[in-house]
């Protein structure tokens, strides 16, 4: 690499790609985004277009503008400064020292960029309820936004120098120091803002907080002593948002000293089937799902989510119910067809060959009992919110849902396919 600035820009580059890589391991393909991330996304879209065309709760209003700016704090304390330097470029930036500069101010600006992003998308969520709710002005939202980024400036300043210069019980002390002060240089700021609607008060404060900035700014620049602890706090900060998205898709196995299962102990779910009979292959493809967690909890996962926007919906608009049930029902049947190809076309399942018919009554007997379950939960919870807890539509609506999702889900088995192309065993079953 010829320039520092490139260098920096392709480590900008690669960091990215690395954290985009680590999300795709847990989102493996497009499937897991079509039965979680497009229904959160349009939950939240429709949440969203409530607060601009609804009319806001008077008991959420009540509470002080103060209150909705804290999320803005929290942005504040997430910012982190980096310098894209590696263990490995000690020797080389010894002999080039311009370059450490070049990269510290990379730094910087990324992180004035990513920190301007960040605050802005979170005041596009907060709008409805400034512009609505409580008839905030442009300029005053604007001048909220500069306060949260100078602090975050200040922020991130303060922790590289606690960083560098203090140990052990000191950092930790300097640390909640810091905190107390920038918790309450933002709450002056805010209370600045409301206080004055012109805002040349909360601009004033801006202005002190960047010239508090200013010394450690130029310490930053000029300090060189601290490449190992920089180098050490790149490694951290670039595995750090993998290991939070990678520990959620890894299934952490601890040691089991149970021979057997608390549950599903017998061959069938309540007792053992006889040792040649056809129906042991249903209830085995539905042990195998709810005894593992990672697939376990997906499950419960996408039937929580479905509850949920089952429960926004039908608040605000049950009429709007006829088009998401539908979805849910459809999303329900698609993972279970997913999950059940995954599960026969395994490396273990392939080492046996299935008539065709045992495996059909097996693939209808999966499908039906987990979607019972889904199907028994949005019904109560559809019969609890459209009935307003009148017992008779409770009962109606979950008999109705743990007929209509397992009728669907078969339904959209038959279409699909239930047998799929496998290795050709030995061993007949």
């Amino acid at each position: 690499m010829k320039t520092a600035r490139g260098l920096a820009i392709r480590r900008w580059k690669t960091f990215m790609r690395y954290q985009w890589d680590s999300i795709r391991l847990v989102i493996p393909d497009w499937v897991v985004a079509l039965y979680v991330v497009v229904p959160a996304l349009i939950f939240v879209a429709a949440v969203y277009w409530t607060w601009w065309n609804e009319p806001l709760s008077g008991a959420v209003l009540q509470l002080p503008v103060f209150v909705w700016f804290t999320p803005l704090l929290s942005l504040v304390f997430m910012g982190e400064l980096r310098v894209w330097v590696e263990a490995a470029d000690k020797l080389f930036l010894i002999q080039r020292q311009e370059w450490i500069r070049t990269l510290v101010r990379f730094g910087m600006v990324e992180f004035v960029v990513r920190q301007l992003g960040m605050i802005a998308f979170s005041i596009i969520i907060l709008l409805p309820w400034f512009v609505r709710g409580y008839a905030m002005p442009t300029s005053l939202i604007v001048t909220a936004a500069l306060c949260t980024l100078s602090l975050s400036w200040l922020q991130a300043l303060t922790e590289h120098w606690l960083r560098v210069h203090l140990h052990g019980w000191r950092r930790v002390v300097g640390k909640v120091a810091q905190m107390i002060a920038i918790t309450l240089l933002f709450g002056l700021l805010i209370w600045l803002v409301q206080f004055d609607t012109s805002g040349w008060i909360a601009l004033a404060g801006i202005i002190v907080v960047v010239l508090l900035s200013m010394p450690l700014l130029r310490w930053r620049l000029r300090e060189r002593a601290s490449f190992e602890k920089d180098a050490a706090a790149e490694a951290k900060q670039k595995g750090s948002f993998a290991q939070a998205v990678l520990s959620q898709a890894v299934e952490q196995t601890g040691r089991r000293n149970r021979k057997r299962t608390w549950v599903f102990r017998q061959s069938g779910y309540w007792k053992r089937l006889k040792r040649n009979r056809d129906d042991k292959l249903g209830p085995l493809a539905v042990k195998t799902l709810w005894r593992n967690k990672a697939s376990l909890f997906l499950f419960m996962k996408i039937v929580g989510v479905g509850t949920a926007a089952i429960v926004a919906t039908g608040l605000e608009e049950p009429l709007m119910l006829f088009g998401v049930i539908p979805f849910l029902v459809v999303i329900v049947s698609f993972w279970l067809h997913m999950y059940w190809k995954s599960l026969v076309t395994g490396e273990y399942w392939c080492l046996f060959q299935f008539r065709s018919e045992v495996l059909w009554k097996a693939a209808e007997h999966f499908v039906t009992v987990n979607a019972a379950l889904g199907g028994l939960v949005w019904g109560i919870t559809t019969g609890i919110v459209v009935g307003s807890g009148s017992l008779l539509i409770v009962c109606m609506a979950a008999v109705l849902g743990t007929i209509v999702l397992p009728f669907v889900g078969r339904a959209y088995l038959s279409l699909r396919g239930w047998s799929f192309e496998r290795p050709k065993a030995d061993t007949s079953v």
